[in-house]
């Protein structure tokens, strides 16, 4: 049955490169985080987290499992980042993700109509400074997503200026010069300088996740 919040709502699928991905976009401190959802579809699990509302549109980023998830260890310290799918449940361990076990396929899957998302292109130093102002504003971690399309890295996020919000979802994104790959975006706010990294370091940076897709967000198409 479908809930009143919920009528005219869709939902769009988005892969995400690795359970890594979907941890650090769920993480935000040792003992909070974003929910995840698992339920079954077919013959697998699908772990979920609902992101962005744009339109009628839910987006959930996902990976498939094997195995039922009640939750997810997460760790990123000086040694790396590690991310593992976890059928039991520790209860309040630093860095355990919960994820519920809810059927959402209540929600049918839609499509993005044109006029839903405006592509707003930008360069990356102007991109990173947008997510961290967002950032320095909500009081948390902002993250932008990375993807392939048509041979050239995008990078990009949702609704990063307050200014330019007009009731339509808006997606900043900046073309990479070259192959970038890291989990964070370390952005230096006295000189204005980027840099792709793998791990959080010193703290006279400020700070994005990077989350890295497995295939582009379905909205996004430009001209050549």
């Amino acid at each position: 049955m479908k809930n009143k919040q919920d009528e005219g709502k869709k939902i769009t699928y988005v892969k995400v490169g690795s359970v890594n991905d979907l941890a650090r976009l769920a993480f935000s401190n040792d003992f909070y985080s974003k929910s995840l959802f698992c339920y079954k579809r077919g013959s697998r699990y699908r772990i979920a987290l609902l992101g962005e509302h744009v339109a009628n549109n839910i987006i959930a980023y996902y990976i498939d499992s094997d195995k039922r998830c009640s939750g997810i260890l997460y760790e990123s310290n000086d040694s790396g980042e590690h991310a593992v799918i976890s059928e039991a449940d520790p209860g309040m361990e630093k860095g355990f993700i919960d994820v519920f076990e809810i059927d959402i396929s209540h929600l049918d899957e839609g499509k993005f109509a044109k006029k839903d998302v405006q592509l707003m292109k930008t360069s990356i130093g102007s991109l990173a400074k947008m997510a961290v102002k967002a950032a320095m504003r909500d009081e948390s971690i902002r993250h932008l997503y990375l993807f392939s399309y048509k041979g050239k890295r995008i990078i990009g996020g949702f609704d990063l200026v307050d200014e330019l919000s007009d009731g339509v979802g808006n997606f900043y994104y900046a073309v990479l010069p070259k192959d970038e790959k890291g989990n964070f975006v370390a952005y230096d706010y006295k000189t204005g300088r980027t840099e792709f990294i793998d791990k959080v370091r010193e703290y006279s940076y400020m700070y994005l996740k990077i989350i890295n897709l497995a295939e582009g967000f379905p909205f996004f198409n430009v001209p050549d």
